[in-house]
This record gives structure tokens, sequence and C-alpha cells, in this order.
């Protein structure tokens, strides 16, 4: 009787990795899926992920959307009939057809009111899955000085116990015109999230922590000719993570804890450069930005750490037939190294102004690239909508920035210009990503 054949033991599972791993040196691996399989993967995954999300919320908040668009509705049937843009022919004199040329086209601007001050008062209202839902005061002001200056002041809190608290000041014509003029001021107490480094970082791997932080930075940029400006930059900032709050387990002590652990202060100095013929600074409907800044902090003066940063921007703007419907490019690298850079000032991705809709934070390295485009159309008077595409990624090196790495999001917005004048906008906006959904409500456009 022939012996019995042993069968081969199981070997137990390898226990999934908690930081990212190298590309497959197997000629047989699968390749990493491209950039159009990335995007297919992600029109599919996203509306059944947000509907999945959206029945975790509270029965008053998923009826919360329908009821604003029941309101909406009975709103805009009289807002149509009973005001319409400056210039429009009474109702009984419009002809046939008048309705979709009515809300598609730009209504023309008297130059008077284009060059009005601008003052809002503005509610803020959003929901990421990083800071839960956030409620605050946005106080803001647009023209005070030059007639094209902004002033924002706001206050938000969250349900995640986020407390943040700004100052922000352009004035893109100030001293006469001669000069752009900037200044920042704000302080946070709030908790954030650390993945690890790189493009491939693991959702499991996440640990929470508690922090207290403060910026306050300003630049002065002279401009040369009309359409070139160069000039410097002073910012300090202090970023002072809770220690007891780590996860010992978590990407904070495994493989090694990143810089800045322990937190601290940056002074940095910078320089800068632009070529800037926009037609508009807040919004542009034409025209191109080319800008450049570097800075660097030392021990030297007085801070704690010892790196380079830099920031390389470039947007173009183009209507598309009309000053109604605006298209706009973005394409963002922001850099940090030759030297100790603390991980909370690293480049990443996320928020509500660079890949909108990924978990802010959710991927950071020593070099990010982020590609934005966005279709912007005002649809009557000053009310309006933007449809918009981000591409992201992170990488530890500029040479490993590949086409295969980026990370898409995308949505879209409702907007409202806040009169008088052209100035200040008030965006509601929805946006998604494998990550999953969030809305928050911003002030000025994003780029």
């Amino acid at each position: 009787m022939p012996a019995a054949q042993e069968l081969p033991q199981e070997t137990p599972a390898a226990a999934e990795p908690s930081f990212p791993l190298h590309p497959s040196s197997n000629p047989h691996s699968k390749p990493p899926p491209t950039l159009a399989e990335r995007l297919r993967i992600y029109g599919g995954h996203i509306g059944g992920e947000m509907r999945e999300r959206a029945r975790e919320f509270p029965q008053d908040v998923r009826e919360f959307p329908g009821k604003v668009q029941e309101k909406v509705g009975e709103g805009m049937e009289g807002l149509a009939q009973e005001v319409p843009f400056p210039g429009a022919p009474p109702r009984e004199e419009r002809p046939q057809g008048w309705a979709r040329e009515f809300f598609l086209e730009l209504p023309p601007e008297d130059e008077q009111i284009e060059a009005a001050e601008g003052f809002g008062l503005i509610p803020q209202l959003g929901y990421s899955e990083e800071t839960g839902f956030l409620y605050g005061l946005s106080l803001a002001w647009g023209g005070l000085a030059e007639k094209r200056d902004n002033w924002q002041v706001s206050i938000e809190h969250t349900t995640r116990n986020h407390l943040v608290g700004k100052l922000e000041v352009v004035s893109p014509e100030s001293l006469g015109g001669r000069a752009r003029l900037e200044f920042n001021l704000s302080g946070r107490k709030a908790n954030a999230s650390y993945f690890g480094e790189g493009n491939a970082t693991l959702e499991s791997s996440e640990d929470l922590f508690d922090f207290d932080a403060y910026d306050v930075g300003a630049g002065i940029w002279p401009r040369i000719f009309k359409v070139f400006r160069v000039g410097g930059l002073l910012r300090v900032s202090e970023y002072n993570p809770k220690a007891g709050t780590y996860d010992p387990s978590g990407p904070f002590f495994f493989p090694a804890p990143p810089v800045g652990v322990g937190g601290g202060r940056a002074i940095l100095l910078g320089a800068g450069a632009a070529f800037d013929n926009r037609d508009n600074e807040f919004f542009p409907t034409g025209g191109y930005l080319l800008e450049a800044r570097v800075s660097r902090t030392t021990g030297s003066l007085g801070a704690d750490f010892k790196y380079t940063s830099a920031a390389y921007d470039a947007r173009g703007f183009f209507r598309l037939g009309s000053p109604a419907y605006v298209l706009g490019l973005r394409a963002l690298l922001l850099t940090a190294g030759w030297g100790g850079v603390p991980f909370f000032w690293e480049p990443s991705l996320g928020g509500s102004s660079l890949s909108r809709g990924i978990f802010q934070g959710r991927f950071r390295d020593r070099n990010a690239l982020i590609l934005q485009s966005e279709l912007r159309v005002q649809v009557y008077g000053r009310i309006g909508c933007a449809l918009y595409f981000d591409a992201g990624q992170v990488a530890h090196r500029v040479r490993e920035i590949g086409m295969t790495r980026f990370k898409p999001s995308g949505g879209g917005a409702l907007t409202y210009i806040v009169p008088p004048g052209r100035v200040l906008v008030v965006r509601l906006e929805v946006a998604g990503s494998e990550e999953g959904p969030t809305f928050f409500l911003n002030l000025g456009h994003p780029f």
C-alpha cells in the first residue's frame, strides 16, 4: 500500500506592514494602475462610498440637503421673476428662449460697482472626517484701501474640539500700486492624524495626537514694470504636539520617530519673484501667474530646526467664449529638504484648497505635486457654480514623482459674490475621493 502523500503545511500569513512598501522587483508582478485606471476606479467607487458615509449621519443631517433644495427651488422662481440683472428687459418684452440666455450669460456690471467696497459677515459651516462638523463666523472686507484689498477675520470650532482663529490681509495694489503686501496671523488648538511618510501609507497606521500652534507672517513684493514683482517674507511658526497622546505602537515610533515629535519653532526668511498678468487677483478671468518662493530657517535665527522650503506655482485662466465661463488650471510643486524638516511642516495633500476631498495630512513627504483644474460659471447675477478636479502626490525625492502615483479627487461648488463690488466670494463646496466625502464653506477662490 503506497505511503500517504504528505500535504504541505500552510504558512501563517505575514502581518501587514505599517510602513510604505517599495515597488516589487518581480518582473511578473502586476504593474501599478495607470492614472486613467485610477480615475475609472475612483468614478465607480465614490458614489457608493458617499452614500455609505451619508447613512452614518444623524437623521436631521440627512434630511438637511432635501430641505435646502426645496427652499432654494421655491426661492429661485421668485428670484428669476423679481430680481433681473441690470439691463434686462421687462418680463413681457423678453423674446422666446430668453430664459436659457438669461441664466447662462454673465450680466454686465457698472464700472463704479466693480470698484466698490465689499463687506460680509459669513457663517462658517463644514464637515470632514478629520475635523468633524465645523461651525464658526468670518468677517471679511474687500477694497478698503486700494479698492482691491481683501481682509478676513474668522474663528472656527468643530465637534472634534478644533479651535482656530485667524486674520489674513492681502493688498495687491498697495503703495499706490507699486507693491503687493500680505500679512497673516493664526492660532489653533486641535488634533491631527499622522500616517507616516510616503505616497502609499496605510490608513490602518493612523496615529492621532493633540497639538497647539501659532503662525505669523508678512511679505512685501515691490513691482518691477507692471507684471513682474520681487520681494521677501518673514514667518515665525510654532507647533507643539502633545507627546502623551501618541500611540506607542503607531507610526510615530515605528520604524523610527520622525523629526519634530517634540515640537518646536521655525523662523523663516525668504525671497521670491513672480510674473503676474492676471486681470484680477481675486476674480481672474484671464492671464497667468508664475511664482517661485524659497525660505530658509536655521538655529542662528533662534529656530529649533534647520531646513529649506520652496514653492513653485503656475496658474492660467482662460475665458471659454464668454466672461461667464472661466477655466482655471494650476500646477503647484512644494519641496522641503536640505535639513531636518519636522513632520508637521512637510508638504502634504488634503484640506479645503489643495487636493480637495482627501483627508488633510493623509499623505505627506519631502515633496508634493498638486495639479488642479476648475471650471467656474457665473449662472445668474452674483450666483455661480464651479466644477473641479484635483490630482496630487507626495514623494521623498522629486525624481520619484510619476504619472501612476497621483491621488485623484474632485467635486463642485455653489458660489455667491458678496455685494457690493466683485471682491469677496462665498463657496459652498462638496468634494470627494477614495477617502470619502466632505463639504465646507470657503471665502475666496482656492486659486
